[in-house]
């Protein structure tokens, strides 16, 4: 789970994404209290093709595996208590999960977004699994054939190799592609990437996303305490 956010933030820190994401922290520990929240522990995302013993040492657990220390407010590395990513599960419907990363150090911190649905609560009603989905900006823009050429005044130089203005034609050309040509009401497109200042907007957005979350559905479980 852990693996995952810092790999999208990563990717959406580059451009051309269709997640939304906030400069500032938008909810705070307030917007979770008196809400259900994950229950602290080894946690694992599941995986159609990751069958092992979830009972053995993490150390032999298989590559696939994402293992992921969860605490009360924050998520991270299992061998690594100093990698710990700040989080706030807001309440409300749908509940949003806020993660602050700063995937780069040369980069400033960020703040991404998933709606996340409780499957199963303990006896004490904290969540032991749940669903989980990326909040996008707006519909997911048509995916461009595989075979597509690219336009002509951006193809590659006939020497083959490519120049300063064609390889930044290329990731703009990338960036504009996967952005949502419809962006849900309350966020903003800003140079390939898309951003909330507000909570209503986000929520609204994890609402809609539901809809566009690609198969298999991405759900997570408590393993055991730590």
């Amino acid at each position: 789970m852990q693996r995952l956010f810092l790999l999208l933030a990563a990717a959406l820190m580059l451009g051309g994404c269709n997640m939304v994401y906030a400069e500032k922290a938008i909810f705070t520990q307030a917007d979770a209290a008196g809400a259900p929240q994950l229950r602290p522990g080894l946690w694992v995302q599941h995986k159609p093709d990751c069958d092992f013993d979830e009972a053995k040492p993490i150390a032999q657990w298989p590559e696939c595996a994402d293992p992921s220390l969860v605490t009360a407010t924050t998520v991270g590395d299992m061998t690594d208590p100093t990698k710990q990513t700040p989080y706030v599960l807001a309440g409300g419907d749908p509940r949003v999960l806020q993660i602050e990363v700063t995937p780069d150090p040369d980069k400033p911190t960020i703040w991404i977004f998933a709606g996340l649905k409780p499957l199963k609560t303990d006896s004490q009603g904290r969540i032991t699994e749940a669903r989980t989905w990326m909040v996008q900006c707006g519909p997911p823009p048509p995916k461009p054939p595989e075979d597509a050429a690219p336009p002509a005044d951006e193809a590659a130089p006939a020497s083959g190799e490519q120049t300063a203005d064609s390889i930044q034609a290329d990731v703009d050309r990338q960036m504009a592609a996967s952005v949502t040509r419809e962006p849900l009401p309350g966020l903003t497109i800003k140079d390939g990437m898309c951003t909330a200042t507000e909570r209503d907007p986000v929520r609204n957005a994890a609402a809609a996303s539901l809809a566009w979350d690609e198969d298999p559905p991405s759900v997570i479980h408590w393993v055991r305490d730590q």
